[in-house]
């Protein structure tokens, strides 16, 4: 596939990590008018939920806007973390579970790689526990196409050109930027009764950019990267929640412009993944006809090393803003993770289950579990 690097784009990627470090770049963002400031210049959070979360029963939301967000913020989390897992090294694997996978890398005439990425995959999983128990039948299909290429560098790809083959002896910085096309379906319904929950069909394409720096190397100890990440993204969703009609759903999901994912990944010295951690970022839902907007943010997210991508510590944060009036805030949130099930919780300790896709990560754990085969799902 012909791609090229825009010019501006990557000037604004750069920009944006020099805001990340705390330079202000341009016309810095200023915090929500009806919303007080913290020292950092950010707008507070509302208090999160005093009820612990083990005692918060989920409810299906029976609000319009409450029914949206939902959706809208799983989708959200969908794209975040796509994104994040969407660069993968020679003998590696970071990417969303899949039945069927097919990679090819290619080396350009100067010396960047062109990268394919396709997959597909379906199945039922069991979610949560009695009495709110479920079973999710779900597939999806992905197609990535990116561009990598690092200053002054020729880059290579390994011997089955499926993959970069890195040499992080020369390699400092690398910049990539592509698109993602993906389609999702769910259907949801109780367990064992089979009574109808919900259904969705997900259609999405955006592009993504991404500056990845080598922080350290050694061949014996392994490798450290820090990633900063930017992507947009235009979805379509069709739904249906219990006895409410049919919906369709249009928004724009895309990082902010002052806040763009700030991730860290460790690697050993076989390329084997140790760590993953979302260190920052902000990430906002619009819905193309009313102008609902939730953002949700970021920090010190560390996704599980053991193959399932769940995160196991950190914060997720949310706020919904009016859409009569987009400097107000209508609703807060936290998303908390348990075992077996999701929430999004709100500020009164009311909850309802969302669902993410499955995902997994192969780490050094995992290869040494399965035989150098792919992560459990979750």
């Amino acid at each position: 596939m012909n791609m090229r690097i825009h010019s501006t784009l990557i000037m604004a990627l750069f920009s944006a990590i020099l805001v990340s470090c705390g330079v202000e770049v341009g016309n810095p963002s200023e915090p929500t008018p009806t919303q007080p400031k913290e020292n950092d210049g950010r707008p507070m959070v509302p208090g999160m939920p005093t009820v612990p979360i083990e005692s918060i029963e989920p409810v299906e939301p029976v609000e319009t806007v409450k029914i949206d967000v939902r959706y809208m913020v799983e989708s959200q989390y969908d794209e975040a973390i796509t994104a994040a897992l969407d660069f993968a090294f020679d003998n590696t694997s970071v990417s969303l579970v899949a039945g069927n996978e097919s990679r090819t890398c290619g080396v350009q005439a100067d010396g960047s790689l062109i990268l394919n990425h396709q997959e597909t995959n379906s199945a039922t999983r069991n979610s949560g526990q009695a009495p709110t128990a479920t079973l999710v039948t779900e597939s999806f299909s992905r197609v990535f196409a990116s561009r990598m290429q690092s200053p002054g560098l020729n880059l290579a790809c390994n011997s089955s050109l499926t993959k970069p083959n890195m040499d992080w002896t020369k390699t400092s910085d690398v910049m990539m930027d592509g698109t993602l096309e993906r389609a999702n379906s769910r259907l949801i319904v109780m367990d064992p009764s089979q009574q109808f929950v919900r259904e969705s069909s997900v259609k999405a394409s955006g592009v993504h950019q991404s500056a990845v720096k080598k922080m350290k190397y050694d061949p014996t100890s392994g490798l450290q990267l820090q990633r900063s990440l930017m992507f947009g993204t235009d979805m379509e969703i069709n739904n249906r929640s219990g006895q409410a009609p049919a919906t369709l759903l249009r928004s724009r999901i895309e990082t902010l412009a002052d806040a763009p994912m700030t991730i860290e990944e460790a690697y050993n010295s076989d390329s084997k993944l140790k760590s993953l951690k979302i260190m920052s970022g902000s990430v906002s839902a619009r819905k193309a006809d009313d102008g609902l907007l939730v953002i949700m943010r970021y920090s010190n997210v560390v996704l599980d090393a053991q193959g399932t991508c769940r995160p196991t510590s950190g914060t997720i944060l949310g706020e919904v803003y009016s859409p009569a009036d987009p400097t107000k805030v209508y609703e807060t949130f936290s998303i908390a993770f348990t075992d077996n099930q999701n929430l999004i919780v709100y500020a009164d300790g009311t909850g309802s289950k969302l669902e993410f896709e499955p995902c997994r990560i192969e780490t050094e754990k995992t290869d040494s579990r399965n035989g150098g085969r792919n992560g459990s799902r979750n």
